[in-house]
Parts: structure tokens; C-alpha cells; sequence
């Protein structure tokens, strides 16, 4: 007989959620505005500038957060028999041989 809340995966599924808590709170701002750069370079930034520059901070701090986790899952003992932890690769580092044909097919599917 099994006691409830004693199975692999409610055993898999405490290890991650304690893998994330006990590890402190995850920082999710690691790059901070404006981080080196100039008042001059932030005065003479227009709005097109600066959206692309927060856009892109935006995107560091993300997957600065992604890697934490990952990097919090992957060191947890208990979880090495069950589960293992990976990062995608950013967007522009992928290699797709048919980018073309799916991105096409995204197109075609979101107009849909």
C-alpha cells in the first residue's frame, strides 16, 4: 500500500519546489537600467532607441532568471535520477535548416 503524497513524481515534484525555494529569492532584475551608460548616451537616446534598449534588458534579465533555475534544478541531488534541467537556445543562436518554411507556417497558422 502506498501512502498518499509518497510516489516518485510527488517525491519529483517536492524536490524541484524545494530546489527552488531553499536556493533564496530569485534576483529578476540582474540588469538594472541604464547600467553603464553615460548620462550624455541617455540624453541623446530617442524613443526608438530606448524601447529597443529596454527591450533588450528585458530579455538579458529573462534569461538571466532561466539560467538560475536551471543552473537550481541541475544541482539538486535528489532530482539526478528523475529529471534533468536544459536551456533553450536563444532565438539567434538556433540553427533551423527551414526557418523560412516555419516561419511561413507560423504566419499562415496565427493568420488563421
Amino acid at each position: 500500500m502506498e501512502i498518499r503524497g509518497q510516489s516518485e513524481a510527488d517525491r519529483t515534484n517536492s524536490g524541484c519546489g524545494d530546489a527552488l525555494v531553499e536556493g533564496g529569492t530569485l534576483e529578476r532584475e540582474k540588469y538594472r537600467g541604464f547600467q553603464g551608460i553615460s548620462n550624455n548616451d541617455i540624453k541623446m537616446m530617442d524613443m526608438k532607441e530606448f524601447e529597443g534598449y529596454e527591450s533588450n534588458r528585458m530579455e538579458n534579465n529573462a534569461w538571466a532568471v532561466a539560467e538560475e533555475l536551471q543552473r537550481r534544478l541541475g544541482d539538486t541531488p535528489i532530482l539526478g535520477e528523475y529529471i534533468e534541467a536544459f536551456l533553450t537556445e536563444k532565438s539567434n543562436d538556433a540553427f533551423f535548416v527551414n526557418r523560412d518554411y516555419l516561419t511561413r507556417y507560423m504566419e499562415a497558422s496565427e493568420a488563421k
